[in-house]
C-alpha cells in the first residue's frame, strides 16, 4: 500500500512539473516580445518577475495571454501544495512500513504461532500438538531455541534478564518463569526475543541520555569558558583604561605645571611699586622728562622717578634725583 502511494505521488509531482515547466515556457515568450532582458529575468527568478509583469499595465496583453499566465500561477500553487502533502505522508507511510516489520518480527499477541527455525520444524510442532514427553522432542525443543538463540544460557544467567523480569508485574513474572520451566518452543523463543528487543530499547535510550548529558556538559564547559574570557578581556580593558588615564592625568600636569625659577626672576626684576630696594649709587646721565603724573615721572630712557618732597625725586635705578627746569640731575 506505502509503494502505491509513493507512486501516486510521485507521478503526479511528475505531471504538474511538466505542466508548469510548459507554461513558463509560454509565459516567457510572452515576455520575450516585450523585452529581452525581461525573458531572461524571469528565467532566473520565476515567478516573481512574472507576477509583477502580470500585474504591470501593458499594450497588446491580451486575455489569451492572461490565461497562460494565470494557469502557470495554478500549476506553481498545486506544485507547492503537493510538496508539503509529500513531506508529511511519505514520512508518514515510511514510517508505518518500519513499525510493520519491527511488529512482524515478535507477535506479540500470539506468542505460540513464532516461526520455529529448525531442520524438522513440523516434527517439533506435532510433538509439542500431542502432549508428548518423548526426548526426542525435548531434543528439537533445545534445539529450536538455541538455533533462535545461541547465547539462551548467557542471557538466562545475565544480571540484565533477571533485572528485566523483576520490573514486570508479578502476574508477567509467574507467566515468565512458567515459559522459562515448562513453556512451548514459541514461547520461550518469544520470552528471550522481547528481552533482547526491550534491551536494545533501553541501551539505545541510555546511550542517548549519556550522548545529551555529555552535550550538555560541553555546552555548560563551554559557556563558562566564554564567561571567563569575557571577564579577562573586560579586566585587561579596564586595566589599560586606568593606565592610559594615568598617563594622560600625568602628561598634563607635567604641561601645566608653571616654572618656578623664572617667575621668581620676574617677580624680582619688574617694578611693582613706588619704592624699590635701594641700590649702590651709580652715576648716569638722565634722559630728558617726557611725562609726569601725580606720583612721579617718566624720562626718555624709561626710567621711573618717583616723586618726593619738593622738587626731590626716586628714581628706580636707585638714588636722589633734582628736576631742575625738564631735566633731572641725579647722584
Amino acid at each position: 500500500m506505502s509503494s502505491i502511494i509513493i507512486f501516486g505521488l510521485s507521478f503526479a509531482a511528475l505531471v504538474i512539473i511538466v505542466v508548469s515547466f510548459w507554461y513558463l515556457f509560454q509565459t516567457i515568450r510572452i515576455m520575450w516580445g516585450y523585452s529581452l532582458l525581461l525573458a531572461i529575468a524571469a528565467i532566473l527568478f520565476s515567478p516573481l518577475v512574472h507576477i509583477i509583469f502580470y500585474f504591470i499595465p501593458k499594450d497588446g496583453f491580451d486575455q489569451y495571454e492572461r490565461g497562460l499566465f494565470r494557469k502557470y500561477f495554478l500549476s506553481i500553487a498545486v506544485l507547492m501544495i503537493l510538496g508539503v502533502v509529500v513531506s508529511i505522508v511519505i514520512p508518514f507511510v515510511i514510517g508505518e512500513d518500519q513499525n510493520s516489520e519491527m511488529t512482524s518480527e515478535v507477535d506479540t499477541s500470539q506468542p505460540w504461532e513464532w516461526d520455529i527455525r529448525a531442520e524438522n520444524q513440523e516434527e517439533v510442532i506435532a510433538l509439542i500438538d500431542n502432549n508428548s514427553n518423548d526426548d526426542k522432542a525435548a531434543e528439537l525443543h533445545f534445539e529450536a531455541i538455541y538455533q533462535a538463540h545461541p547465547d539462551a544460557d548467557e542471557v538466562m544467567e545475565s544480571p540484565e534478564f533477571e533485572g528485566w523480569a523483576q520490573v514486570k508485574s508479578e502476574e508477567e513474572q509467574d507467566n515468565i518463569a512458567r515459559i522459562l520451566k515448562e513453556g512451548t518452543t514459541a514461547e520461550v523463543i518469544y520470552i528471550f526475543s522481547t528481552f533482547k528487543k526491550d534491551l536494545k530499547s533501553y541501551r539505545a535510550y541510555e546511550y542517548q541520555a549519556k550522548r545529551d548529558n555529555a552535550h550538555a556538559i560541553t555546552q555548560r564547559e563551554y559557556e563558562e569558558k566564554q564567561s571567563r574570557d569575557l571577564e579577562a578581556m573586560k579586566s585587561d580593558s579596564q586595566k589599560h583604561y586606568e593606565a592610559q588615564r594615568t598617563k594622560q592625568i600625568a602628561e598634563y600636569v607635567a604641561a601645566n605645571r608653571a616654572p618656578l625659577l623664572p617667575a621668581v626672576q620676574e617677580i624680582s626684576t619688574k617694578p611693582t611699586s613706588s619704592y624699590s630696594v635701594p641700590k649702590p649709587s651709580v652715576s648716569s646721565i638722565p634722559g630728558q622728562i617726557v611725562h609726569c603724573d601725580g606720583a612721579g615721572c617718566w624720562d626718555t630712557n624709561g626710567t621711573r622717578y618717583n616723586r618726593g618732597a619738593g622738587n626731590t625725586y626716586f628714581p628706580s635705578i636707585g638714588g636722589v634725583c633734582q628736576n631742575v627746569g625738564g631735566q633731572m640731575n641725579c647722584s
